[in-house]
């Protein structure tokens, strides 16, 4: 986005960010659901203090923002980055392509992965999946195997 480089799931201290801008020591993180208990809440506190504390910047969008107000979200980042010139039509400005998570066009061009017995937490329920599959990182698919001879 605006020439800026992002990784994904990038490492600090005990911490995964969703995404991390080294440039301009920006982290975005995008939010689901399951950040909206109060102790999940104080949790990310902590862990945005600690970020913070780092000398890093760290914004946060929900998920159903990012999808209904893609384009705020984007503006919001591009004021974060820092400026180079020639950015935009006036040398200043926001300039960037449409975000695609998921290459449909060329599908071989995505990363796939499947795990096997993939382990996760939300609030006090730990659940483990036969199958979850990756794209790009993130989770698509679960799958749940049975046993056909068991009611």
């Amino acid at each position: 986005m605006a020439d800026a480089k992002f990784r994904r799931n990038h490492q600090f201290g005990d911490y995964i960010c969703d995404f991390y801008c080294d440039e301009a020591k920006l982290i975005v993180e995008c939010d689901g659901a399951a950040h909206d208990t109060p102790e999940r809440r104080k949790k990310d506190c902590v862990r945005d203090a600690y970020l913070r504390s780092q000398g890093l910047t760290v914004l946060r969008f929900r998920n159903d923002q990012i999808l209904t107000a893609t384009d705020a979200v984007l503006t919001d980042i591009a004021a974060n980055l820092p400026s180079t010139s020639g950015r935009g039509a006036g040398g200043e400005g926001l300039r960037w392509d449409i975000v695609k998570l998921i290459d449909f066009d060329d599908p071989t061009a995505n990363d796939w992965l499947a795990v096997n017995q993939f382990a996760f937490v939300e609030g006090q329920c730990s659940r483990r999946t036969d199958v979850t599959v990756f794209v790009n990182g993130l989770p698509l698919g679960l799958i749940e195997l049975k046993n056909a001879a068991d009611a």
